[in-house]
């Protein structure tokens, strides 16, 4: 209940909204009742009657009633799926920001897959239980109230004998959820599976087409995919035996009850209009019953999705990640490392490391592989802290700094060459929108890119295709 209250602490901004589909579900519940609430005056006042009029008066109220009842079913479905949509849009926008706030550190541990698929698979599910399992929450639960209220207007005995059933299907029906939601837990790890070895293998087409490796990775894929589907099949078998006891329960339950008041009527102590709109009563309630067990499992698919959505949501985000601190001044005379050592959770890598630069000059750090180079980048871009020692900035401990003024201040050219799906000019002035165009050409000529930019089919306007798959690999570079 918490996780599910969490998200609909999402649709609080749009109450109008929600004002308006809740008004639609209580209308939608209290006309189902109506039909066979007048199932008896069908029997009795008209049938038995021969009551003209009534029967008139009957066909237009039932013709009224399904008009109304299509209006606001409209206006439901309509009404909560905006919600659904808007509540997936916001958590989606939430998610992928806070990713960019967490520190490189959680990067390492999860792979892009993984978290691609929270964004898509995983949301998908949370908008099922929110939207869709709302709605017929909702609607089906205020149809079950009503039409149990009727049926124990028409007959309290057999109304309780109905009733009875429910909390041995209830427990039956929880039972399924929880295996339903550990069947999902499953899926969703499954499903960030399948997510990195596409990318994988689409990244790196090159390398598999030059080692003749299509099978191997379509083998690869397969097995994932396999996997996927079998877990997919279980949940779907779990889902499934739900409708069978539901059935069996109801059908035992109406096998007496049809028993006991055809005795009644029989003996005549009770109208054939009276029992058969009890019974069309019940009819309707078994509905509504194996709706709800349904959407009680796309509830518990959604909380399991809601689980991992909510659990990266809370992942600790350190103070100097949240922008805590003051303005960096620009740089005036030198970076220096004091006595700092660091290590990859229980790797250490760099030891009590103590370097002065001086502006102005151009330094190189040369070292073998895994010696730390990369890492010495990676400290004064407050991508890490120090795991022992300072690292400042004119004298200041750079923790006192807002990490997004220091890095406005630097410029990285990464050994891995990173191009954006964009047009060569936004690659160029990255994150700088309304960098001018004559700042962005002066940029390419110092990089020896300006001839073969300008002879690109659009020049600067040309779109490079992801990671820059349009280019050379020397073109890329520069």
């Amino acid at each position: 209940m918490k996780k599910y209250i969490r998200i609909l602490r999402y649709l609080k901004p749009y109450w109008r909204r929600c004002t308006q589909a809740i008004t639609c579900m209580l209308v939608l519940g209290v006309i189902t009742a109506v039909p066979p609430y007048l199932a008896k005056n069908v029997i009795d006042d008209v049938f038995l009657a021969k009551d003209l009029w009534m029967l008139n008066l009957i066909a237009l109220v039932i013709l009224l009633t399904y008009i109304i009842k299509g209006i606001f079913a409209y206006g439901q479905s309509y009404f909560m799926f905006w919600l659904g949509q808007r509540l997936v849009m916001d958590i989606r926008n939430e998610l992928y920001r806070h990713f960019h706030r967490l520190p490189l550190a959680f990067f390492v541990r999860k792979t892009s897959g993984e978290l691609m698929s929270k964004i898509t698979y995983d949301i998908t599910l949370m908008q099922k239980a929110s939207a869709t399992g709302l709605r017929d929450l909702g609607h089906h639960s205020i149809s079950l109230v009503f039409l149990l209220a009727l049926a124990f207007y028409r007959d309290p005995f057999l109304s309780t004998i109905f009733v009875l059933v429910l909390p041995p299907l209830g427990l039956i029906i929880g039972r399924l959820g929880s295996k339903i939601r550990k069947i999902t837990r499953r899926m969703q790890s499954q499903m960030g599976d399948i997510n990195t070895a596409m990318k994988e293998a689409f990244q790196a087409t090159r390398i598999v087409k030059a080692y003749n490796a299509e099978g191997y990775e379509s083998g690869r894929f397969m097995t994932r995919n396999r996997k996927f589907f079998d877990l997919a099949m279980k949940a779907r078998r779990v889902r499934a035996i739900s409708h069978p006891i539901i059935e069996i329960l109801g059908g035992t339950g109406a096998a007496f009850i049809l028993w006991y008041g055809g005795y009644q009527v029989l003996t005549g102590t009770r109208t054939p209009g009276e029992f058969i709109s009890f019974l069309a009563t019940l009819g309707l309630i078994m509905s509504p019953l194996k709706r709800l067990s349904r959407t009680y499992h796309t509830l518990q698919e959604g909380m399991a999705a809601a689980d991992s959505v909510f659990g990266l949501m809370d992942e600790t985000v350190p103070i100097r990640e949240r922008d805590k601190g003051r303005p960096a001044p620009l740089l005036g005379s030198e970076i220096s490392f004091d006595n700092v050592s660091f290590q990859y959770e229980n790797s250490p890598v760099l030891q009590e490391v103590s370097i002065t630069i001086p502006k102005g000059e151009v330094v190189a750090i040369v070292g073998q592989t895994g010696a730390g180079k990369t890492t010495i980048l990676d400290l004064v871009m407050s991508f890490y802290e120090p795991t022992s020692g300072r690292i400042l900035w004119d004298g200041i401990n750079i923790k006192e700094y807002n990490p997004t003024s220091l890095r406005s201040q630097m410029a990285v050219v990464t050994q891995q060459t990173t191009l954006f799906n964009d047009t060569v000019a936004a690659n160029i002035a990255y994150n700088l929108p309304e960098t001018p165009l004559e700042q962005i050409e002066a940029a390419a000529k110092m990089a020896n890119a300006y001839e073969f930019i300008t002879a690109l089919p659009e020049g600067f306007k040309t779109l490079i295709g992801e990671d820059g798959i349009k280019l050379s690999g020397g073109e890329r570079q520069r």
